[in-house]
């Protein structure tokens, strides 16, 4: 269950704490008794309940909605969880009187309310079928729209969303100070991009600030993109012959701070200028040691695969095996339990002439610890 507060985040939605009757505007939001968060739309099949919306907000919940046209007689039901649709009953009058369609697997109290429905249709000659959207989603989450008058309800209001050169210019100004600040020197700039470059004896690092824009939805996705290059995990990274990988370390900023990497809406810009503000600076002065290399590349965080799925290797294929030469270096005490996990899962085992048993063998006899 999702308190009220994160379903308004994700609808892009403010409460504005105004008390209304149910119906009585556009969009209007109340608690249920049993905790959950119910929004009422006044038009059917809202832009709010589109399906990628729902996907997303049903991530670590139940998301279900009920959505009625008298003019037609037309109703349908849907419930959403972990970001898939599980079912979704429709009925269209023009189809049939006793009409409803059935998508996936809804629960088998349906059949029961179907039935009298159709009962009720063949006695007292109504079209009873297009309460049976409705008489689902009560008997699951409680709610039936006008049946629960003790309801508080408050008006929401959509949050304004900001345009993508708006998100684009209110940032850079934050974000270039720092980085000339730290030595970076400004390389390329374009409509969607500026990348920057600061090297020094023992490091080279490129910073690619990068966005775009949501054509449909508004807002921008933003991100800063970091590649380290260390000369002497370089040096030692290639020491095997035919080893060679162009980077020691290639993160974005987001993913180093954490938080989304999507802007639409002044708080989210806010929080965005926050980070960089207060966390860019010490990002960057991490990337000038071992340390704080072994720190940013080894931070426990999960790891991905070529195909995106989990993956316990230590390797990819633009730093290759420099996770691990960080490790060593930096007397991290994950570092043999790093190298069994890349074993493992890369090779299936422990052996000497495993490419990353050659290059742990070459980091100890040519290297010792900095830290």
């Amino acid at each position: 269950m999702k308190p009220a507060n994160a379903v308004l985040k994700h609808l892009l939605l403010r409460d504005t704490g105004i008390e209304v009757r149910e119906g009585s505007c556009r969009i209007a939001g109340a608690v249920l008794p049993n905790g959950s968060f119910v929004v009422v739309m006044d038009e059917f099949w809202h832009p709010l309940i589109k399906r990628s919306t729902m996907e997303v907000l049903s991530n670590g919940c139940v998301v279900v909605g009920c959505s009625e046209y008298d003019n037609v007689n037309t109703s349908l039901a849907f419930l959403y969880r972990e970001g898939l649709q599980q079912w979704q009953v429709t009925h269209t009058l023009d189809e049939g009187d006793d009409h409803l369609a059935v998508e996936g697997k809804p629960p088998q109290l349906l059949a029961g309310i179907l039935a009298q429905a159709k009962k009720d249709r063949r006695e007292k000659g109504y079209d009873a079928v297009f309460g049976v959207p409705a008489s689902l989603v009560q008997q699951i989450c409680g709610f039936r729209h006008r049946a629960h008058p003790e309801l508080r309800f408050t008006e929401l209001v959509p949050i304004p969303i900001l345009a993508h050169p708006y998100i684009a210019e209110s940032l850079l100004p934050h974000v270039e100070p720092v980085l000339l600040a730290k030595g970076f020197t400004k390389v390329s700039s374009g409509d969607d991009h500026q990348s920057f470059v600061a090297k020094t004896d023992q490091v080279d690092i490129r910073c690619d600030f990068v966005h775009g824009g949501y054509p449909n939805e508004g807002g921008a996705w933003v991100t800063m993109r970091f590649s380290v290059l260390n000369h002497y995990v370089q040096a030692l990274s290639t020491g095997v012959p035919g080893r060679g990988h162009s980077l020691t370390y290639k993160r974005n900023f987001d993913e180093i701070v954490g938080g989304a990497f999507s802007i639409q809406t002044a708080d989210d810009l806010a929080e965005w200028t926050h980070k960089i503000d207060s966390r860019l600076p010490a990002v960057i002065d991490q990337m000038h040691s071992i340390q704080g290399l072994d720190a940013l590349a080894n931070d426990g965080s999960p790891r991905r695969g070529f195909f995106g799925d989990p993956t316990l290797s230590h390797f990819d294929t633009e730093t290759g095996l420099s996770r691990l030469v960080l490790a060593y270096l930096a007397s991290n005490p994950n570092f043999e339990r790093m190298v069994a996990e890349t074993d493992a899962e890369c090779y299936g085992g422990a052996s000497p002439k495993n490419p990353v048993h050659e290059d742990v063998a070459y980091l100890k006899a040519h290297a010792k610890p900095v830290g």
